[in-house]
């Protein structure tokens, strides 16, 4: 697949995974809550000019901090506010991220572990998703990998101790005004791990370059404060309560407070989740086991097992938990993994490599196998039985998922099959097969959500419904924000507002309870009823319906 003699090789694989992560990337709406909720608020920056502090449609200020959707509002104002340009940030920064990491890779190994780190980190599950997801995240991963690449170059004698204090406090300025202080939080603790263990709990005694660290904390708090500052002085005690207390405080204890969801899970939730992204390089996990627990002395071993360790109990911590909220880690996850396998490269088959090998593809036959057929079962097309074209089964979506997990099975096997040979076959084979499956979600999965897109499409009709000069308005409240954001005119959400309008959306089981009557133009449906949404008109016909 890739000869890794050159010392630069493992940046052929950046074109690759690019190309996986930007295909199709319009083909399916926005999601209606996370992705729209950006969409809504990149559309205020670029319409209303609140760049410093936007708001959502319902009023709520944005509980974030805005570099990502000042990134997004700078894209869509010179391309066009669509799926392409927002989403787009977030693949730029996944690339950027697979090149730092890449680049990271070669202090603790060779090329060949900058081939492994890239690959395992490219087809990470979490990582190709959100590669394709217009929120914060990772722009957030983005920034904080930089700086702990600094960090560790620094360690490692390869960066001036100055200029990685100052690139450390930078990128994790950029990290804080991403996504709040979890931007420092995050690197805090995975340094604070590191002296710990190398210092034997002796931190005291440690030689720690602490005039360089608190110059990097110093300019990632000025950076943080280039917004955090002016943002406090405008919003005054609604910013305090919205983009500080209820983002960084009550959200993080489980608790729900004006726009912060709480999303409180058990203990076990990060670890079953992290293990669900690892197909197929899962072939890795046993040999990066056997490596992390060996018990020779291992500074490498230490410095990457701490930002992992470290930054999962942060994690842990909080009552609120997010799948995604794990994206941060996957960068440090796969240098670990790298620096692990690598050294089997030109080895004899090891044996923790060949059984991983057989477990993970194993594995993703069997998913393939049953997802096949459960697909296949269900496709009903009418004359089917005679015999009818590839192109026309396809029109079926379960004909596109039964076609998904052949692909998905196909590297299942091609890692079976080269688990009887040497190490360097076994992991090029699994970086192939994390590459097909990287490019699963791109080339089908997204397709197959594009034919249930639901938004879109309603938008599409009940424009054809608003005569010229009409007032549309929401009669809150309505289930997200995917109305707002496809809606060619801004939807201001309040009732006095669209009592007035000409036509407004409303929920379709308030519609009887609605003072006056009114005609329903068209309806868009969920999966329950109270997120059913109706376009209606007011009218003096008492037999219309309400």
């Amino acid at each position: 697949m890739i000869d890794p003699a050159g010392r630069h090789a493992w940046l052929w694989l950046l074109p690759a995974f690019g190309l996986c992560y930007f295909w199709n990337l319009g083909a399916s709406e926005f999601t209606p809550i996370d992705e729209s909720r950006s969409v809504v608020i990149v559309r205020d920056m670029t319409e209303s000019g609140n760049w410093l502090l936007p708001r959502t449609p319902d009023g709520y200020l944005s509980e974030k901090p805005p570099l990502y959707y000042g990134l997004s509002g700078v894209a869509s104002s010179l391309l066009g506010r669509n799926e392409w340009t927002i989403r787009g940030v977030s693949v730029l920064m996944a690339l950027a991220t697979l090149l730092v990491v890449g680049w990271t890779a070669q202090l603790f190994g060779t090329c060949r572990t900058s081939v492994i780190a890239v690959g395992v980190l490219g087809s990470n599950i979490l990582f190709t998703a959100w590669a394709r997801t217009a929120m914060v995240d990772m722009t957030f991963t983005f920034f904080v990998s930089v700086g702990m690449a600094a960090y560790f170059a620094a360690r490692k004698g390869r960066l001036g101790l100055w200029a990685a204090a100052a690139l450390c406090g930078l990128s994790f300025g950029l990290a804080v005004l991403c996504k709040g202080p979890l931007g420092l939080a995050l690197p805090v603790a995975g340094v604070v791990g590191d002296l710990l263990i190398s210092s034997r709990g002796r931190f005291w005694k440690a030689p720690f370059p602490w005039a360089a660290v608190g110059a990097s904390l110093l300019i990632t708090i000025e950076v943080s404060l280039l917004w955090y500052l002016p943002a406090a002085l405008a919003g005054g005690r609604e910013f305090l309560q919205t983009s500080v207390l209820d983002e960084n405080f009550y959200m993080p204890l489980g608790l729900s407070r004006g726009i912060a969801g709480s999303h409180a899970k058990p203990l076990w939730y990060y670890p079953t989740r992290q293990l669900m992204v690892f197909l197929p390089t899962a072939a890795f996990l046993p040999e990066t086991f056997r490596w992390l627990f060996q018990k020779r002395a291992d500074p490498d071993r230490t410095l990457l097992a701490t930002w992992t360790a470290a930054g999962l109990l942060i994690l842990m911590v909080a009552s609120n938990k997010r799948a995604y909220y794990l994206l941060p880690l996957q960068p440090a996850i796969a240098l670990m993994i790298a620096a692990a396998v690598s050294p089997l490269w030109d080895a004899d088959p090891a044996k923790w490599l060949r059984w991983g090998a057989r477990l993970a593809g194993g594995l993703v036959v069997i998913f393939a196998l049953t997802g096949a057929a459960i697909n296949v079962a269900r496709i009903d097309i009418p004359g089917f039985e005679e015999g009818h074209r590839l192109a026309d089964l396809l029109e079926d979506r379960h004909g596109w998922v039964a076609v998904a997990c052949g692909i998905a099975g196909a590297s299942g096997i091609l890692m079976l099959l080269a688990s009887r040979g040497r190490s360097s076959a076994m992991i090029q084979a699994a970086i192939l097969s994390g590459l097909l499956i990287a490019g699963l979600r791109s080339f089908v999965l997204d397709p197959i959500r594009g034919s249930e897109d639901r938004m879109r499409p309603f938008v599409s009709d009940m424009i054809r419904h608003v005569p010229p000069g009409a007032r549309v308005a929401i009669w809150p409240p309505i289930y997200g924000y995917a109305l707002d954001g496809y809606w060619p005119t801004r939807l201001k959400r309040d009732v006095v507002t669209a009592a007035a309008a000409d036509l407004f959306f409303v929920r379709e089981n308030s519609i009887p309870e609605l003072p006056f009557a009114v005609e329903t133009l068209g309806t868009l449906g969920y999966s329950t009823e109270i997120r059913r949404v109706a376009l209606v008109r007011r009218t003096k016909n008492p037999g219309a319906s309400r």
